[in-house]
């Protein structure tokens, strides 16, 4: 009988070091780490919307659907949007040609003016000697040193020099009023070309928006639409959650002193408490949770209850591990980190 009592005595004390060994353990585990299971894992969710009207005539994803980025999720209706872009590309061509008309006579009209004022100066240099000689015959024919019909020989050919050099103004003058007209159009060619390259522009891009692209690697949730469905612009489609994951935990204010920059973590899924999940602390978030809420607390109206504060901090997964089990964005994870 004392053998046996000697042998409930042992276990007793046995059951008892363990118990001292673990609580020691958990104590010395929660005054060396800072820890909180008000954590999520995150990714980001893209809106899949469309930027123009018309029926869905081809859908290549289901639920629940892995795409790539580039894929093409779906089309719309292309008819319209082709007809408009083809008459808006014959625009463009059409302006086009009229610039390089417009430039081809706007280059001409320069070199015609050029040429005229070339003209007016040579006539005008030609001429002077005529005037100089008319000028000196003048004064002596007042002084009866030339006959009257020397007198008449020189004036009708200065008169005549008179009259090609107004002749050759108003050809001058007709060239800068050409040139002028000419700046103009090409003016004009200009601006209706860029105003068709606009246009030719905005109808490409509405084209391009009649396949709609997947933005980023992810999975498609449960579909919002059926193929043949007519849809407007600024709807969303669905959804695209990203492939990409990271933790954001929100620990206490009286927890963040404990916390620094790139310190290792532990990320354990309540979904898989058997493993383990190694992170890096990369951010903190500015604000307090309460402040992003939709209503948030106003401390100034006289009804003040104190609440201990939650910071979201964000941590990244260092490694591949967590894409090895099945995790998606909205499970919840316990986040450990020791005390720096």
């Amino acid at each position: 009988m004392s053998k046996i009592n000697g042998k409930y005595k042992i276990i007793i004390l046995l059951f008892v070091i363990l118990v001292i060994l673990f609580s020691v353990r958990y104590i010395y585990h929660a005054l060396t780490t800072t820890s909180t299971d008000n954590a999520q894992i995150q990714s980001h969710i893209y809106p899949i919307i469309s930027e123009v009207s018309g029926k869905i005539v081809e859908l290549n994803i289901g639920d629940n659907e892995f795409v790539e980025k580039g894929d093409t999720l779906m089309i719309i209706e292309q008819t319209h949007y082709a007809n408009v872009l083809s008459e808006a590309e014959a625009n463009l061509k059409n302006a086009e040609l009229q610039i390089n008309l417009t430039q081809n006579n706007l280059d001409k009209s320069v070199k015609h003016l050029e040429a005229t004022l070339a003209k007016l100066e040579e006539v005008k240099a030609f001429n002077d000697a005529v005037f100089k000689e008319f000028k000196r015959k003048k004064n002596l024919y007042k002084s009866k040193a030339i006959p009257k019909a020397a007198y008449d020989a020189i004036y009708a050919k200065n008169k005549a020099a008179k009259a090609q050099i107004m002749e050759q103004k108003a050809v001058t003058k007709i060239a800068e009023i050409n040139h002028e007209e000419a700046v103009v159009s090409h003016e004009i060619s200009v601006v209706n070309f860029e105003r068709a390259e606009a246009v030719f522009q905005d109808a490409s891009f509405q084209y391009q928006n009649t396949f709609i692209i997947a933005p980023e690697n992810g999975k498609t949730p449960e579909l919002k639409i059926v193929e043949g469905q007519v849809i407007a612009p600024g709807q969303i489609l669905t959804e695209l959650v990203g492939n990409h994951l990271w933790v954001v935990a929100n620990y206490k204010e009286t927890q963040v002193k404990h916390l620094e920059l790139n310190m290792d973590a532990i990320i354990e899924m309540d979904a898989f408490p058997d493993k383990e999940f190694k992170a890096k602390l990369v951010s903190f978030t500015n604000a307090t949770g309460a402040k992003f809420a939709l209503l948030p607390t106003d401390n100034a109206t006289g009804n003040f209850v104190k609440i201990v504060q939650r910071i979201p901090v964000k941590f990244e997964f260092v490694d591949d591990e967590i894409y090895k089990v099945f995790s998606a964005s909205g499970m919840s994870v316990t986040v450990t980190v020791e005390d720096k």
